[in-house]
């Protein structure tokens, strides 16, 4: 199996399409859709079974925990981010 963060996006994004357009168009390409994605969501599930929860982390916090390695790189990415931690 994949990550169902993963998986259950894919499978409503694809349950929505066939239901609101009901063409042979949008089910072949919900199929094909599925074909594509099911088998690699299932192949980094394999990799990496918390990737995508360590990825979505990683983007929430990037707000309070910055990727610096020394502190006056902090001045360059509030610069280039225009973001500042939480207090």
């Amino acid at each position: 199996g994949g990550e169902r963060e993963l998986i259950g996006p894919i499978i409503t994004i694809v349950l929505v399409l066939v239901i609101q357009a009901q063409t042979l168009v949008a089910i072949v390409f919900a199929i094909v859709l599925c074909s594509i994605t099911l088998p690699l969501i299932r192949k980094l599930g394999e990799t990496d079974e918390f990737m995508a929860k360590i990825y979505l982390r990683t983007l929430k916090q990037k707000k309070i925990y910055y990727p610096s390695s020394t502190p006056h790189v902090y001045t360059n990415f509030v610069e280039r981010y225009n973001v500042k931690p939480k207090e």
